[in-house]
């Protein structure tokens, strides 16, 4: 408990710097709210993405000061949404709480849990990326479009690419007109012509995991072509 107790105070003091409202937290993970009355929704996406990086940062911090009481290194992902909320009180009368629910939060809870998936420490949504794409100190590239369990229609994830090491980080910025060539050639089916893009990626960076994942999904394709109305879409159906 004394481990998850100072992960937590360290996490605390980043959330707060940068206005954010802890809601809960649930087991490890940690659930944020950015609302500030008054203030444009740029803002608040800013302090959010800002928060996020400051938390990356750190686990980094944290993981180097305990690297010779533990073996495993601590890894987080943080999933960041923007949209309405609704605030509301649950519970029973023996224990009320105040929470926030809706569709943004579930959102955000998915793309917390694809981080892993694409081996990203941080991924926002379009809405996000879009109240966010003018701060010029984010490193930001577009990675997939995704039908997430419970959603109507697929949404376009970014990943936030300050907070991964130096090397990979410049690595990635450096093929980053690779990947968004690569993307386009995936969408529109030309899978020859995707998999040369993101193996130049891969060559450019090695760790770039959504690029090796590009490539396996065109050699699927290339064997089992996706609907005629395809869109580009990868569905995850799980929670």
């Amino acid at each position: 408990s004394d481990f998850l107790n100072d992960y937590l105070t360290i996490m605390n003091e980043t959330i707060f710097a940068n206005h954010g409202t802890i809601d809960k937290f649930i087991g490890d993970a940690i659930m944020v709210l950015f609302s500030l009355p008054g203030e444009p929704n740029s803002t608040e996406a800013i302090n959010a993405v800002k928060a996020a990086i400051g938390m990356q940062q750190q686990v980094d911090i944290f993981n180097n000061e305990h690297k010779d009481s533990w073996d495993e290194q601590l890894r987080v992902g943080i999933g960041i949404h923007s949209g309405p909320v609704i605030i509301g009180t649950v519970g029973s009368e023996e224990r009320m709480d105040s929470t926030v629910m809706g569709d943004t939060v579930n959102l955000a809870s998915r793309l917390e849990g694809l981080t892993k998936f694409y081996g990203s420490k941080i991924i926002i949504s379009q809405p996000t990326f879009e109240y966010v794409e003018q701060e010029d100190s984010f490193e930001i590239r577009e990675i997939d479009l995704v039908m997430v369990k419970g959603k109507q229609k697929p949404v376009t994830i970014y990943e936030v690419c300050n907070c991964d090491p130096d090397s990979i980080r410049e690595q990635k910025m450096n093929s980053i007109d690779h990947f968004s060539e690569g993307l386009k050639n995936y969408r529109a089916s030309k899978w020859k012509q995707a998999i040369t893009k993101f193996k130049a990626c891969v060559k450019e960076c090695p760790s770039d995991r959504t690029a090796e994942i590009y490539i396996d999904r065109c050699k699927i394709y290339q064997k089992n072509p996706p609907p005629k109305n395809w869109a580009g879409e990868q569905i995850f159906d799980h929670k």
